[in-house]
Parts: structure tokens; sequence; C-alpha cells
């Protein structure tokens, strides 16, 4: 059982100790919301958490997705995430990082020292989760005998910054 340690709190300017890499990707910012979503769902089935950092004054935020793989007998011991910076700009640099639970209690910004050849298999984790995340899937409707694709896309309806799902052929 883990000891008791204080609750460190993090926001966007203090994130957690970490070794981290960037994950070239092309998300339009119209299917950000759907990108957004499949990164939380592979989130939570890797028994993980998300966290959102606002901030209004940059018209940004921060998603951070995080998940834990065993380490060194601990099942808790390597953290594994993402930090995504939404905008108005589409999504083309994701963070991925490794960090250990135990650099993290201990809010210890030094070395990891982890093997290659996990940080390997973390990172081929990483990249497929990021794959099937922004891959654009299109279902196939019948309408009066014929096929045809269609996707889902985001449309601004008013100047209160209302959305609606709409989809477009």
């Amino acid at each position: 059982m883990r000891s008791q340690l204080p609750i460190v709190q993090y926001d966007f300017k203090t994130l957690p100790p970490r070794a981290g890499w960037i994950v070239h990707c092309k998300v339009p910012r119209a299917r950000a919301g759907d990108f957004l979503e499949k990164l939380h769902v592979a989130t939570h089935e890797n028994k993980g958490a998300c966290f959102y950092y606002p901030d209004i004054k940059a018209n940004k935020n921060i998603c951070r997705f995080e998940w834990s793989r065993p380490w060194n007998g601990d099942r808790f011991g390597v953290r594994v995430g993402l930090l995504v910076t939404l905008n108005e700009a589409p999504i083309e640099e994701i963070e991925a990082y490794i960090s250990l639970s135990k650099k993290i209690e201990l809010n210890e910004d030094t070395v990891l020292e982890i093997d290659e050849g996990v940080k390997l298999k973390i990172k081929k984790e990483i990249n497929k989760i990021i794959m099937e995340a922004s891959s654009i899937k299109t279902k196939k409707k019948k309408r009066n005998g014929m096929s045809f694709s269609t996707s889902r896309c985001l449309v601004k309806l008013d100047s209160m910054n209302a959305y609606r799902l709409r989809e477009v052929k």
C-alpha cells in the first residue's frame, strides 16, 4: 500500500516531471472534438484519467491524458501521457511523455531511469492510440438503394459560439 503523500495540484504551467517528445499529426480544427473524445475513451480503456487546463486569456485549453503501466514491481510504476494544446488552429503537435510515479509523488524533476525497450514499447503504444484517434472513419448510408459515405463536422450556428453536429456528404 502506498504511503500518504501530500497532494500536488498541477495547472498548465506546472505539469508533472516527465521525459517527453513531440508526435506530429494533422487534425483539422473541425475534427478536434472527435479526436479528443477518442483520446478520452482510449485513456479510460487504459484505466487512466483526463485533465483539462483552460487558459481563458490565451484562448487555449491544454488537455492531458494519462494512464499507468507496470514497472519495477509497481503496477502503477510508469505514467504515460499526452498533452494536447487546443486553440483555434488545427492540432499538429502532441507532446507525449513518460514519467515515473515515484518521481511524481516526490516531485523530483530528474532523469528517468527507464529501460530503452520499455520506452520503445510505450512510444509504439502512444503512436497507435494517436493514429486510431486521428483516423477519419466514414459510415456507409443507403438512401434510395444508393450507397454513399458521410462524415461529421461541427457547424457554427451563431455569435454565441453554439455548435451543432451536421453530417456532410
